[in-house]
């Protein structure tokens, strides 16, 4: 799993903030 990675928090992190920013410009 991703978060057994060194950096799988910072990894975890930009996922989240890339999904969130992607839904609130669909969203308009």
């Amino acid at each position: 799993w991703i978060a057994d990675t060194p950096n799988g928090q910072a990894v975890y992190d930009a996922a989240v903030k890339l999904l969130d920013e992607m839904r609130a410009g669909a969203s308009g």
